[in-house]
C-alpha cells in the first residue's frame, strides 16, 4: 500500500519541479537581460537596456536636447578609447603609421583623453622620426592645458628627446 502512495507523490513532485524550471527558463529566455564579456575574464550582466526607458513624448525638448547630446558624448568617450586600444596594439606590434592614425582620431575626439592620447602621439612620432610633429604636438598641449604637472613633465623630456635627436640627425 505505501508503495502505491509513494509513486505517485514522487510523480507529482517531479512533475511540479519540471514545470516551475520550465516556467523560470522560459522567464529568462524572454527577459531583457544582457550578458556581456568583459576584459579580464569577467561578464557584466543586466538589464539590455542602456538608459532608462522614458517616453520621449513627456520630456520637454531641451530635456531631450540634453539626453541626447549626453548620450553622444559617451559615445565619443567610448570611440577615443577605443582608438587609444587600437593605438597600443599597434605600437606594439611596431605598426607605427597605423599606431600614430588611430592616436590622432582619440585625440581629436576632445572628450577628456587628449592626456593620454597626445602623449602616445608623440612617442610615436618619435618612433617615426617626426620630431618636428613631436614637439609641435607637445607645446599645443602644455600651453592649452592639456596635461597634468606630471604630464607636462613628460612632455618636456619627450620634447628633450626630440630636440636631441633632431639636432643628431
Amino acid at each position: 500500500m505505501k508503495k502505491i502512495v509513494i509513486i505517485p507523490a514522487f510523480f507529482i513532485v517531479f512533475g511540479c519541479v519540471i514545470g516551475i524550471s520550465y516556467v523560470v527558463m522560459n522567464k529568462i529566455a524572454s527577459s531583457d537581460l544582457m550578458v556581456k564579456p568583459m576584459g579580464n575574464n569577467s561578464i557584466l550582466v543586466g538589464s539590455k537596456e542602456v538608459t532608462p526607458s522614458v517616453r520621449k513624448d513627456r520630456l520637454s525638448s531641451e530635456l531631450l536636447s540634453e539626453q541626447e547630446k549626453h548620450q553622444a558624448e559617451l559615445h565619443a568617450i567610448d570611440d577615443a578609447w577605443d582608438n587609444i586600444g587600437f593605438g597600443n596594439g599597434y605600437f606594439q606590434a611596431g605598426r607605427y603609421a597605423e599606431a600614430s592614425e588611430v592616436y590622432k582620431k582619440a585625440y581629436f575626439l576632445d572628450v577628456g583623453s587628449r592626456h593620454v592620447s597626445g602623449l602616445r602621439l608623440a612617442q610615436t612620432y618619435e618612433k617615426l622620426g617626426r620630431y618636428d610633429d613631436g614637439i609641435t604636438l607637445l607645446n599645443e598641449m602644455i600651453q592649452k592645458g592639456y596635461l597634468s604637472e606630471q604630464g607636462v613633465r613628460n612632455a618636456q623630456e619627450i620634447r628633450t628627446r626630440f630636440l636631441v635627436a633632431k639636432e643628431n640627425n
